[in-house]
């Protein structure tokens, strides 16, 4: 299907630099964003297969020990003005004729933490997507979140506004788990977000694992297995920790205040 597969964010990056004549490694020539706007309009989109759009929310209300990414912590007012910036940008590359007449079948909102935007904004957001750029019939939305992020509220109008696809960073069910890797909420926290979730959204319906942390058993590792099926979700993505630099979890460990303990337990 595809004759060329991006493995990165930097192979998309070269790619992308090619098309508009900037070099990724040097500062010497590179195009403002209007030249480089300009040089799109050179480029006919290609609607054999759908392109897809990303748009990245760095605001998180709490961050993860193992989280290195592009986040912050917001405020309720920034995180509002930053709505108003997306929706701003949508309409700005949107005056962009390949932009515009492209066909996209998949959009991705990531993070950080998109659901910390106010219900409203999101739907905001989405609405202008929808009307100013080209999505194909049955486009994948796709939404990051974390489970205490989605109340029924605003999985309701997640799903009123064309979103048609969940991502949740669950992690790991286990209390002890949870409490290494930052996250929010214990055991049965998780299991009853997740079964009302699944009750009130038709959507798809899918989380990550991450296995491997510091002091995780084996049996730690099988009970997650085992809920995850009790929990019938339509996509599960296991990650094996990595220890990121800048992260929290890497300073602990540097410290020597988080050991690997791992056992068969």
């Amino acid at each position: 299907m595809f004759t060329e597969r991006f493995r990165s964010h930097h192979d998309a990056e070269t790619h992308l630099s090619r098309m508009l004549g900037i070099s990724p490694h040097s500062r010497e020539g590179i195009l403002s964003q209007e030249e480089a706007f300009q040089n799109l309009e050179n480029i006919k989109p290609d609607k054999t297969f759908g392109s897809c759009i990303y748009l990245h929310v760095p605001y998180c209300d709490k961050i993860c020990t193992f989280c290195n990414m592009n986040r912050k912590t917001g405020l309720s007012e920034e995180v509002e003005a930053y709505a108003d910036f997306l929706i701003r940008e949508i309409k700005r590359y949107s005056r962009v004729p390949y932009i515009k007449e492209n066909l996209y079948k998949a959009v991705y909102l990531g993070g950080g933490t998109p659901t910390i935007l106010k219900k409203d904004d999101m739907a905001r957001v989405i609405s202008t997507l929808k009307k100013e750029l080209f999505l194909s019939q049955g486009c994948e939305i796709t939404v990051e979140s974390t489970l205490h992020n989605l109340s029924e509220e605003k999985v309701k109008i997640l799903h009123d506004s064309g979103v048609n696809r969940l991502s949740i960073g669950v992690q790991t069910f286990s209390d002890n788990g949870r409490k290494v890797l930052g996250r929010t909420g214990n055991t049965r926290f998780c299991e009853d977000k997740l079964k009302n979730i699944r009750e009130i959204f038709p959507g798809t319906l899918g989380i990550d694992i991450i296995y491997s942390y510091p002091g995780q058993t084996s049996r730690e590792l099988a009970e997650d297995v085992k809920k995850i099926i009790e929990l019938n979700l339509d996509s599960i993505s296991f990650y094996s920790l990595i220890i990121h630099k800048g992260s929290l979890l890497e300073e602990k460990i540097t410290k020597g205040e988080v050991l690997f303990n791992r056992t068969e337990e």
